[in-house]
């Protein structure tokens, strides 16, 4: 509750009043650094561990910036709209995995699933929010004037999209090598085994990111972080769709 109060009143800079620096700068490296090495570890050194591996990337990620974000209340209010986004996210899987007629996803991991999916995704989503989100949020503290940040948004936004289509589409790519999912054929196809659809839905759905977590500063972090989650579903339809 107190960390609410602060960003209710500390808006006009909030970067620089909520512990956002050089340290967490380097959490942010560091995290993004071991989830990319600890990926393409499974792809092309160890896939028939890459189960293993996905869920040490992840609980490695998750717990890193867990610890690494007491002093840093945005930092720790990005990560809990990202889990909360990535509980809810289950559902958009479900809807890629057994309702699109083409393109459809498949896991290939034997593992639990929640709904269709393997407990270390929805972890994988929060994992991108921070990675993904991290820096467009650094940068609109930077930008925004100190009585309307509306181009600061805009102009932050699209590099959350660029770099979500950009990191995760690479996720995509390596997710087939090292045996966690792939989708089935459709139109268009960006790899063998990866729709276009995936990672164009991905950038859609991060466009929303920035003007979405600065109402979760000031509100619920529930309620925007399932926001979040149903622009990513709306997204993945829409690139699907176009695509098609």
């Amino acid at each position: 509750m107190a960390d609410v109060v602060a960003f209710r009143n500390r808006d006009d800079h909030p970067a620089h009043l909520l512990g956002l620096g050089p340290a967490t700068d380097r959490v942010w490296v560091a995290g993004a650094l071991t989830g990319l090495a600890l990926a393409l570890a499974a792809a092309f050194l160890f896939p028939r561990h890459g189960l293993a591996l996905a869920y040490l990337s992840v609980l490695l990620r998750l717990a890193w910036y867990g610890t690494q974000s007491e002093q840093a209340p945005l930092l720790r209010r990005l990560l809990h709209f990202g889990l909360v986004a990535g509980l809810f996210a289950l559902f958009g899987d479900y809807v890629r995995a057994a309702v699109l007629p083409g393109g459809r996803l498949v896991y290939l991991t034997r593992d639990a699933v929640l709904l269709s999916t393997p407990p270390y995704v929805p972890l994988g989503w929060a994992c991108a929010v921070v990675e993904v989100g991290y820096l467009p949020l650094r940068l609109h503290a930077q930008l925004r004037g100190p009585r309307s940040g509306m181009g600061a948004t805009a102009v932050t936004s699209v590099l959350a999209a660029a770099l979500a289509g950009l990191g995760m589409g690479l996720i995509e790519v390596v997710a087939v090598r090292a045996g966690w999912w792939k989708y089935e054929a459709t139109h268009a196809m960006l790899a063998p085994s990866v729709a276009a659809y995936a990672p164009l839905g991905e950038g859609l759905a991060f466009l929303a990111l920035v003007p979405l977590f600065q109402r979760a500063l000031r509100g619920s972090v529930v309620f925007w972080g399932i926001a979040f989650a149903a622009c990513a579903l709306v997204a993945q339809l829409l690139a699907w769709a176009v695509l098609r």
